[in-house]
């Protein structure tokens, strides 16, 4: 079921559009760095400093130890832990990974995913940070495509969770809106019933990016995705990610891994 999300990649290089774009209903989620307040709260395990942004919903924190290093970073909703939190020890190393929902821990994350390397890719004009563990597999094209996944060998896994990261031309004309919109329009025309959770904009490496996420239905598997548009210049890229989702909503488990992939894209030129 990867061909999914490769017939995705594949588009853009053949279909690439690019514009500052956007839809009036999608929120702005960065840009806002003017609007951003620091609040420091002392507990018993350290320092939290909260980093609260008006028009989001998720406060960044970070709790320093009483050494005052980094002893655990990951986001706030109505004050509770929400998503992934990250735990380190005196060294900087990664002990601990964990998904927070309504508060309550959902997952214990598997820490190697967050062990990444930074991975230059020249011919695309791209860097950013895999997970050092993923494998690359092999596409049609990789000056334009690659490819890389996780093995898993629990039990019911039908997709492996993996990430493509397309490039290519921009179409004189096209704007981002309109292959955001194609993108859904050729996801629908491959698997049909298809779901979108969320759709907004971020700021990657000082470009705008367009992000969505929702999941698609298979007749035997549920598949979450989450897809970024990225556009420089004359240039577009396109992340695609997808892990399968299943009834307690598996795809939690990957959606930091890719949101962290997505952030840390640096353009070489």
């Amino acid at each position: 079921m990867k061909i999914f999300h490769f017939l995705f990649s594949i588009f853009v290089i053949t279909a690439v559009s690019c514009s500052n774009g956007e839809p009036d209903d999608l929120k702005n989620d960065s840009s806002l760095t003017d609007s951003m307040s620091v609040v420091e709260i002392e507990t018993d395990s350290g320092k939290l400093v909260i980093t609260k942004i008006v028009g989001q919903d998720l406060d960044a924190a970070v709790l320093y130890g009483k050494d005052g290093k980094i002893a655990g970073r990951g986001f706030l909703f109505n004050g509770r832990p929400s998503g992934a939190w990250i735990h380190y020890d005196a060294n900087g190393n990664i002990i601990k990974a964990e998904h927070y929902s309504d508060g309550v821990v959902k997952y214990n994350l598997d820490v190697t995913d967050f062990q990444t390397v930074r991975m230059n890719f020249k011919e695309m004009g791209i860097s950013l940070a895999v997970p050092a563990k993923w494998k690359a597999i092999e596409t049609p094209n990789p000056a334009n495509l690659i490819s890389y996944e996780k093995e898993v060998t629990e039990e019911g896994i039908l997709i492996m969770p993996n990430f493509n990261l397309a490039c290519g031309k921009i179409e004189p004309g096209q704007t981002l809106e309109i292959l955001a919109e194609q993108q859904m329009n050729m996801l629908h025309e491959v698997v049909g019933r298809v779901e979108t959770v969320d759709e907004s904009y971020v700021t990657v490496d000082s470009c705008r990016a367009f992000l969505r996420y929702g999941k698609y239905y298979t007749e035997n598997n549920m598949v979450g995705f989450l897809d970024a548009i990225i556009i420089k210049g004359d240039k577009v890229w396109v992340i695609s990610c997808a892990a399968q989702n299943r009834e307690q909503a598996e795809f939690l488990k990957y959606q930091s891994v890719f949101e962290n992939l997505v952030m840390s894209i640096q353009f070489l030129n």
